[in-house]
């Protein structure tokens, strides 16, 4: 369990530093206690390799960083690495706004790179006219491409991919931007997307995980089957590769974590293209696409876009101007210090009981021997604390958009099990506390989110998987955890069973194979699962257990969905107790129309049936940033919220339903407008709050 790296970390922290080296006299590196993964990010510098080249300028270069008034504090408490920590970051963000304008210029209702990938598909496809279908299955395949194209970006940046792969990526890279500056990609060549496509094949045998997968969905399968041509997508790689058309973007230095501000504005917009000519006006904190048959009189502060041309938005006539998608950074920790390291130091007072005897014991030991077996004795209890007590937590997003919470949580967690792994040395040094590896295990078995946008799903299970990829080791399995649908509108087992009771129908034969049913598929997800992905053979064996799961859920999700439709008043109870009647356990196929089939229906017993039986039911924490959208008196989620209905909003639903979902002494924070704790509308949603709540805070 020794890691080097904590013990500087635990050292900087005890005597209230934040910068410190550690060094075996040959490599020397500088940390710093504030970085979300702190234990692998620091500075380095080979001292030997320094002084065996005869390199001066190279040590004039670690003369200056290890120089000791760098350390020391001035009179408003920092240092002068605290300086320097602030260009830095500075200039990582200058570096992310390009890149964000490179990606979506709210210009012309959004050029970029984005534009230019959409465009590479309407070119190929060469049609006269675009089904709204089809011009959603364009927008969201080219973010997918996009979202691939960023984790080679960072996996290259980081040293993750083979030697071959990182070669032939460069390769690319360096192509593209010759085609850029000097010209001369073939209308017809498709040399780079082959290329890419090769790579993209590669990387599907060592990762897997399902971004690279041709066939892991609708849109995977449209990008393997639909070609770009090289003069969009040089432009692509150059426009993701350079900021300010020369000096190249160094993914190393960007955060994970700050993906969703580029990113996540756009899961909400589509595809359009312009029928006439049209003007763009700012109105407010909105852009809006006028037809210029009806904008009167056009002004030189209009933009004009052409018949043909196409443009991003939320709908065909106007788009907001800035999006409010994305939550602060130190929000963001706020929420995750008091709830997940809330939870933690709970949990940590448990092992300390447990281990207090023993290490008392281990002081008086008598001799070697028993001392030694006293240390085992301490490794084991930490590492059944480890597996049973902080592997088996649940942190859910209802709204995950980009899971910036999520990354967040999943670095607290593993960060916690690094250091109490290196509180107390003991005798077996076996145990691995290499937080990479804990991290992986964390995400896969304790981070869950839904979001009803599955680019969001996408994009979150992206900045998961860069947060815990390995060199050469799949990818995390997140399938499980990471789902799409409306966390909203559903039902669950309780909710059925009640509703059948009061209509005193046989429901007795139904509802015994569904709750049998559901308590194996409940082991199934603990014991086949949560099995650590090693190899890719891992996660073909997890895909084909929840394919095997879903397809016999299936029956049971279409009943659920059959009453939840029934609940919206879209189908008579009769039909639903005809289903329920005639249910025959040896006949469960096809039993609900599909016209009453709904994908963004989400029932969380079925989605999470790991957490709705068994002895582990519930989330121990639910965290995110809803979206406050304020809904009619008579609306579609009323029939699923039962206490805070005139609230009328949706982060008041939200916040209804999850912490119902909440174990008892769970932890729960939500992002809310202060109009929460100031309006009459909201007197049901404060009431609900001091109800259902042991401890309330509210921070302004």
């Amino acid at each position: 369990g020794k890691h080097w790296a904590e013990k500087i970390i635990r050292s900087l922290r005890k005597y209230n530093f934040q910068w410190g080296i550690l060094t075996d006299g040959i490599y020397w590196r500088i940390y710093h206690t504030k970085e979300p993964t702190l234990y692998e990010t620091y500075v380095e510098v080979n001292l030997e390799t320094i002084l065996s080249s005869q390199d001066y300028a190279a040590f004039q270069i670690f003369y200056f960083f290890f120089w000791p008034d760098n350390f020391a504090r001035e009179e408003n408490g920092e240092c002068k690495f605290d300086i320097y920590k602030e260009e830095s970051v500075k200039t990582t963000e200058y570096i992310e706004e390009n890149l964000r304008a490179a990606i979506e210029r709210t210009k012309v209702g959004g050029e970029g790179v984005l534009r230019t990938l959409c465009l590479g598909y309407l070119n190929t496809l060469n049609k006269n006219t675009y089904s709204e279908e089809e011009r959603v299955r364009i927008y969201r395949g080219a973010t997918l491409y996009l979202f691939r194209l960023l984790f080679l970006f960072y996996s290259t940046a980081r040293g993750l991919l083979k030697r071959e792969s990182t070669e032939v990526f460069k390769s690319i890279v360096q192509d593209s931007s010759r085609l850029h500056n000097e010209g001369g990609a073939q209308s017809n060549s498709y040399d780079l997307w082959f290329r890419l496509q090769d790579l993209f094949g590669e990387i599907d045998l060592t990762y897997d995980g399902g971004l690279f997968n041709p066939y892991e969905s609708n849109l995977t399968q449209f990008i393997e089957e639909t070609r770009i041509t090289d003069p969009f997508l040089s432009e692509v790689v150059f426009g993701l590769a350079y900021y300010q058309k020369s000096k190249e973007i160094e993914y190393r230095d960007l955060s994970v974590r700050h993906l969703g501000s580029l990113y996540e504005g756009l899961l909400e917009h589509n595809l359009f293209i312009a029928e006439e000519n049209k003007v763009i006006r700012k109105s407010g904190n909105k852009i809006r696409f006028i037809p210029a048959s009806k904008a009167g009189k056009i002004t030189r502060s209009d933009t004009i876009l052409l018949k043909g041309k196409i443009y991003f938005s939320e709908d065909a006539k106007e788009r907001k101007l800035t999006g409010s998608y994305y939550t602060p950074e130190d929000v963001v920790e706020y929420i995750v210090k008091n709830t997940v390291d809330a939870l933690l130091v709970e949990k940590k007072k448990e092992l300390i009981s447990e281990i207090e005897p023993i290490l008392n014991d281990l002081e008086s030991a008598i001799n070697e021997s028993e001392r030694r077996r006293l240390e085992l004795f301490i490794d084991e209890n930490i590492l059944r604390f480890i597996e049973g007590k902080i592997l088996s937590l649940s942190i859910l997003d209802p709204t995950m958009g980009s899971g910036h919470f999520l990354v967040n949580a999943t670095n607290h967690v593993a960060n916690f099990i690094v250091e109490v792994l290196n509180e107390y040395p003991a005798y077996n040094s076996k145990i691995d506390s290499n937080p990479g590896l804990w991290r992986r295990r964390v995400v896969e078995d304790c981070i869950y989110g839904v979001d009803l946008n599955p680019l969001a799903v996408e994009l979150a299970k992206l900045c998961l998987w860069i947060t815990t990829a390995f060199k050469e080791k799949p990818l995390s399995f997140l399938n499980h955890h990471l789902k799409q649908g409306n966390a909203l509108i559903g039902v669950r087992i309780s909710d059925l069973e009640k509703y059948l009771r009061k209509t005193k129908s046989q429901y007795s034969l139904f509802m015994q194979s569904y709750l049998n049913f559901i308590k194996e598929a409940a082991k199934s997800y603990k014991e086949k699962l949560s099995k650590l992905t090693e190899a890719r053979e891992d996660i073909e064996e997890k895909k084909e257990i929840l394919a095997e799961l879903d397809e016999e859920l299936a029956p049971y999700k279409q009943l659920c969905n059959l009453f939840t439709h029934c609940l919206l008043g879209k189908t008579n109870e009769s039909d639903l107790l005809l289903q329920v009647e005639s249910w025959s356990e040896s006949d469960k196929s096809q039993k609900v129309s599909a016209s009453l089939n709904s994908k963004d229906f989400f029932h969380w017993d079925l989605e999470f049936p790991d957490l709705s039986y068994g002895d582990n039911q519930g989330f121990d924490v639910v965290i995110g940033n809803p979206p406050y959208v304020d809904v009619p008196l008579n609306n579609n989620y009323t029939p699923f919220i039962k206490d805070t209905r005139d609230g009328r909003n949706l982060y008041v639903y939200l916040a209804e339903s999850t912490i119902k979902k909440l174990k008892s002494g769970g932890h729960f924070s939500f992002i809310v407008p202060i109009a929460a704790f100031c309006t009459d509308r909201m007197v049901t949603f404060q009431k609900f709050l001091r109800n259902n709540s042991t401890e309330l805070s509210i921070a302004n």
